[in-house]
Order: C-alpha cells, then structure tokens, then sequence
C-alpha cells in the first residue's frame, strides 16, 4: 500500500507540474498570439467578467496534461479507458478551439459536436447509461437505441452546462474539481481504484491551470477546456455507474446539480424572456453574485475583487 500511494502520489505531481508549465508557457507568449487567442475577453462580450484581453486558450495546456498522464500511467485499464475518453473529447475539442481562436463556431455547432463526442464515447465504449435506479423505467432505458439517445442527451448537456458556469476566475475548474473530486470518492467507496486514479488524475490537469486562472484570471479555460472537461467528467460517470451495479445512479447525478442546474434555469429564462437558447446574458446566478458584491461590497477595483469572491461564494 506504501508504494501505491507513493507512485499514486508522484504521478500527481508529475501531471500537475505538466499542466502548470504548460499554462505558464501560454502566459509568457501571449504577446506572440493574444490578437487570436483573447477572443471575447477584452470586456467586448455581454456576458464576459473580465476587463483584460486574456488567453483563453488553458484547454490547451489540460489537454497536454490529460496526454502526458494518459501516455505515463503505468496501469492498462488505465490507459485504455483513459485513451476512449481523450479520443472521444476531440470533436468538441477542436470545435470549442476552434471557438476559442476566432473561427466563431457557432453555439449550435459546438452543441452537435458534443453530441458527436458523445456517441464516439458510446461506440467505443460498448455502452452508455442503462439504468437510473428507478425499476419501472429501467426496462426501457436499457433498450440500446434509448440508452444511446438518453446517453447522448446527457453527455451533452453535461459538457454545455459545463461551458455555461465557465463565467468567472477559477469558477468553472473549481466546480469540475469537486466534481471529480466527488466521483473519485464514490469510485473508492466501491474499491474501484481504477476510476479512482483516473479523477485524480483529471484534477491534477486541472490544477495546474487552476494556479493561473484563479485569483487573478491570466489564462481562462476557453470553450476547448470547458466543453471537453464537461465531456469527460460526464462520461467518467458513466463509466462509474456501468462498472458498479452497486453504485445509484442519482448519487452520480447529484455531482452534476449545479452545472446542470444553471442549464436548467438559463433555458426557462430564456424561453420565458423568447429568446434563442444559445443568446447570451449576465443573468446567471455566478453574475447576479459578483454584481451584488460589487454594489454593496468592493467600491474600489470592485471586478477586480468581486470575480474571484463571486467563485467562492
């Protein structure tokens, strides 16, 4: 047990420093690229948080970090699954990068895309979700063609929703941490190392940006970073459910309650307000927050100070 710890330990820190150095290395080039690479982050977008034209490019520096762990894990279940994840998030990923560099990717086309992801996932994998803990549905959910379009759907909105928190310093990492984190412990409580060590893995990708992106926001997550993470994180939870018949399904779910919630309230307020599902505005809950705190709280360099209070609140 010592040495399993001790290697589980050293691959953390070898993925973490991978992701720092990689995000640094953004940061001390942006000169070179921020005219592509700050896209709607200059205080131009109606619903952008932050004043400075900023790189918004950290997926990038995950993705290394997903590749060097995946490339360096020493284990084959591992390996594999990890491989079927990674492989599967490039549709999204290329199509949010795409985003990301001023290519304007349409809201709807990312949205396909993650769909695509989501049913490269499904193929791969041999199987999606085919059971929510309810008997008198399950029958049916376990039907292919309804576990592949239920899949789909899920996946989806998990890596939508995901892009939809992304709003504010550390906001959107921090969430998909304790995400992992979450399902890391549900993975342990049914000794399923293997998961286990794979949510792990992901929060070390993540930390290594996170040191950048929060407090102060010098590298953001892009669409790259948010979709994909979102992708992975939902299918990590697949796999989760699919591997453990002891495992409920709505333990699983519940990790996912305050991205898929904002999702939620976003849609009723937007179709209540009749406009287009993909229309952006400062009417999430993470918004409502900082401009709260900005009024009664922090008069002086207020978005300065509210951004990053606004994520921890």
């Amino acid at each position: 047990m010592p040495n399993i710890l001790q290697n589980s330990a050293y691959d953390f820190l070898t993925i973490f420093l991978v992701g720092f150095l990689s995000a640094l290395a953004i940061i001390l080039t942006k000169r070179y690229h921020l005219g592509f690479t700050a896209k709607g982050h200059a205080g131009s977008s109606i619903q952008s948080a932050h004043k400075n034209p900023t790189p918004r490019v950290g997926g990038i520096a995950i993705a290394i970090a997903f590749g060097f762990g995946l490339f360096h894990s020493g284990d084959n279940e591992v390996y594999k699954l990890s491989l079927i994840l990674g492989v599967s998030a490039l549709p999204v990923f290329l199509g949010g990068l795409g985003e990301d560099i001023g290519k304007d990717i349409r809201p709807r086309v990312r949205l396909v895309l993650s769909f695509v992801s989501a049913a490269v996932a499904f193929l791969l994998f041999g199987f999606g979700i085919g059971r929510i803990g309810i008997s008198s549905v399950d029958f049916i959910i376990a039907i292919p063609v309804i576990s592949f379009f239920g899949t789909l759907l899920v996946s989806g909105g998990v890596c939508h929703a995901t892009n939809l928190i992304d709003g504010l310093h550390g906001l959107a990492i921090g969430i998909s941490v304790v995400m992992l984190l979450g399902l890391a412990s549900i993975s342990v409580s049914v000794n399923d190392m293997v998961m286990a060590r794979i949510c792990l893995g992901g929060v070390a990708c993540l930390l290594g940006v996170l040191v950048f992106n929060f407090p102060l926001g010098k590298v953001f997550l892009g669409d790259a970073g948010a979709y994909s993470i979102g992708h992975v994180i939902a299918w990590i939870g697949v796999l989760i459910i699919a591997r453990n018949p002891s495992v409920a399904p709505f333990s699983v779910l519940l990790v996912f309650f305050w991205p898929l919630t904002e999702m939620a309230f976003a849609i009723v307020r937007r179709k209540l307000n009749g406009k287009a599902l993909s229309s952006p505005d400062r009417l999430h809950f993470h918004q409502i927050i900082m401009r709260g705190l900005e009024i009664m709280l922090f008069t002086k360099k207020r978005r300065t100070v509210a951004n990053p209070a606004a994520s921890l609140i």
